[in-house]
Order: C-alpha cells, then structure tokens, then sequence
C-alpha cells in the first residue's frame, strides 16, 4: 500500500476544484449574467410559442369537431332528430351546404396544423356530395400529395368513390 506525505494529505481536489470555478466565475461574471439572461429569454420566447401553438390547435379542434356535428346531423323527420336538440336539416344538400362552409372556414383559418388538413378533406367530401366534382377532385389530388400519409391514404380513397361515382 502506497503511503502519502503528510502535504498530499492536505491537498484537497474538491476545494482546490471550487475555489477555481469560483475565480473563473468572478472574472466573468458580466458575461455569465448576459449568457443567462439570453438563455432565460429563449426559454421564455420558445415556451410562449408553444402555448400559442397548443391553444391555437385546441381551437382548431373545437371548431373542427362543430363542424363534424353538422355533417353526421340527422335529418328531420328521422327518429334521430326527435329526439336529440341537436340541429338537423331537410335535406341532405342542406347539411352538405352548411358543414362546407364551417368546413372551408376551419381550413382557411387553421391550414398549417393538422386539424385544418382535416379540414380541407372533408371541404372535397362535402364538395362531391353537393356535385362540385371538379373542385372535390382538384383538391383531393392536392391532398393525395401529402407528406401525411394518412390524410393522403383517405384523400386517395375518396378520389377512388369520385372517379366511381362519375
């Protein structure tokens, strides 16, 4: 077993590690301040995005979802339409009509998330079932291009029942 001299047992390697980050410290305080300070605004800015971001797809949602409920509305004069408060239409064209223009309006204000593509999918579902054929296929072909592919797949799908239906 190695012995140590009585100075190497004094020599403390933590202290000696302390005492010159505290130096360092000292001697650059001003641009550790400035550093920190940069930091602490990133953080703020990037967090601030975030939440902007989170709220502005939680109103996506909601406004998709609205829209959703006037497209799968009953009918009147179905038993469904009894018997839910839920608003219902004469005809088929009529709910059609409406959940486009709720539709077109989720995907204008919300086109770069999610929920505003979705939008736009269902825009072309309710542009077919109005006959606007040739809108609902120009955009579906749009949408078959995507880089989500699921969105393509069910644009892909819903071109395939156009080029049926015709």
């Amino acid at each position: 077993m190695a012995r140590l001299s009585r100075q190497e047992l004094k020599k403390d390697e933590l202290a000696i590690r302390l005492a010159t980050i505290e130096e360092f410290c000292l001697a650059n305080r001003r641009r550790l301040l400035q550093t920190s300070a940069i930091a602490v605004l990133v953080a703020a800015i990037g967090l601030g995005g975030l939440l902007l971001v989170r709220a502005r797809q939680n109103h996506a949602n909601r406004d998709l979802a609205a829209a959703l409920m006037t497209l799968h509305a009953p009918l009147a004069g179905t038993p469904q339409a009894a018997s839910s408060n839920s608003p219902h239409f004469n005809t088929d064209h009529e709910r059609a009509d409406a959940a486009r223009k709720q539709f077109h309006g989720v995907a204008q204000r919300y086109s770069w998330i999610a929920p505003g593509k979705m939008a736009r999918y269902y825009t072309s579902l309710c542009d077919r079932t109005l006959g606007n054929f040739g809108e609902a296929e120009t955009e579906l072909k749009a949408l078959a291009g995507q880089r989500d592919l699921e969105l393509a797949s069910l644009a892909k799908m819903a071109l395939a029942a156009l080029y049926e239906e015709k």
